[in-house]
């Protein structure tokens, strides 16, 4: 099939380095290219991304989520204390 499209500029640079390694037409390092992102290429084999996990050393009851909630506590608990 014969078809023609706009080529980014820096897709286009790095076509022309392909293309130049290789020692390959155009053609053949695109219709690579395109057999790879495709099909369960190179891309599709990669380790999936896994987050670790980590101790943020907060005590207990503590919500990293809601700091405001325990400054309320903290600032009622020493209104509190003073008027006692």
């Amino acid at each position: 099939m014969r078809t023609s499209f706009t080529v980014a500029p820096d897709v286009a640079d790095q076509l022309r380095e392909r293309v130049e390694k290789s020692g390959k037409s155009m053609a053949a390092v695109i219709n690579e290219l395109l057999r790879d992102a495709l099909s369960e290429g190179p891309a599709q084999k990669r380790e999936p991304f896994r987050v670790k996990p980590f101790n943020l050393g907060l005590r207990e009851g503590i919500d990293p989520l809601r700091p405001s909630r325990q400054l309320y506590e903290m600032d009622l608990e020493e209104f509190e204390a003073k008027n006692r």
